[in-house]
């Protein structure tokens, strides 16, 4: 897999679980299958995404309060 696709994929991923489509053990099973094992970089990328998925629900909780 050359770098392009890596980050397609990484993105997919962020992407799916910021948006609730996925849990977190299925985040970090993508992380592995992408050859993202350290424990360090599992972390960060896992905190990068907590804020996305934070950020979604607060947005979700908005539209709702709104409507």
């Amino acid at each position: 897999m050359d770098s392009r696709e890596l980050k397609t994929r990484l993105l997919e991923l962020q992407y799916a679980y910021g948006d609730c489509k996925i849990d977190t053990r299925k985040f970090i099973d993508g992380l592995e299958d992408l050859g993202i094992t350290n424990p360090g970089e599992v972390a960060a990328h896992l905190s990068y995404v907590e804020e996305m998925r934070f950020e979604s629900k607060d947005d979700q909780a908005k539209t709702v309060t709104l409507n």
